[in-house]
């Protein structure tokens, strides 16, 4: 599968092109000096943003729905959306470094804060943020619907952004209290967190790509 990045302000000019070998829809992610990207799949891959070639060993996951990279970018986390635990990589070896069990039977993770400090999980109608390390719940509310897959958690992992009942709505972390009224979005397959400005842009299933 080939990946196109491109610049926020120009969508139709490709910053860099990637082959990625992995079967599936790859999830993707950029590290935090924004020289790297991790796409994942199958299998993941670390590429160099510069020379689009790939850095590092790969690494045979077996399934990834969502990656992240760590704080310091030398890891990446990944996990499958059902029934799979949370898994730590050293991408310059393609070895595991630590497995973080979830919950099977209830859990569902949606997501990871750009540093994978954090994820996301909906579990028996809430949805939990969950710290990965400890396994421990930082906070946690009920949910309407079942659109929760589209999801971010800001850089600082102070606030984030889901989709529930086709509305975006915006709450902090770890108070789980809302930050704003809910806009009303329609269809949206994506949303994500500028990593440097406090807004957050909508991606609908065709069409223009909305900032807010």
């Amino acid at each position: 599968k080939i990946v196109h990045v491109s610049e926020a302000a120009r969508p139709n000019v490709n910053v860099a092109s990637f082959t990625h070998s992995g079967d599936g829809q790859p999830a993707i992610a950029f590290s935090p000096d924004g020289v790297k990207v991790a796409i994942a799949s199958t299998i993941v891959e670390v590429f160099s943003l510069f020379s689009q070639k790939q850095t590092g060993k790969t690494i045979k996951c077996g399934r990834a729905d969502i990656v992240a990279f760590t704080a310091d970018g030398t890891h990446v986390m990944t996990a499958a959306r059902y029934g799979a635990d949370c898994v730590e990589w050293d991408w310059t070896t393609g070895k595991s470094v630590k497995v973080l069990a979830t919950d099977k039977s209830y859990g569902r993770i949606t997501a990871f804060s750009p540093s994978g400090k954090l994820l996301v999980r909906r579990r028996r109608g809430r949805a939990e943020i969950v710290d990965v390390a400890s396994d421990k719940i930082v906070t946690s509310f009920p949910v309407e619907g079942w659109s929760l897959d589209h999801l971010s958690i800001s850089a600082d992992e102070a606030c984030f952004s889901y989709i529930d009942g086709g509305a975006l709505h915006m709450r902090s972390i770890p108070k789980g209290e809302p930050l704003a009224a809910p806009i009303r979005l329609g269809d949206s397959s994506s949303i994500a967190f500028d990593q440097k400005l406090p807004i957050v842009s909508s991606a609908p299933v065709a069409g223009t790509v909305r900032v807010w």
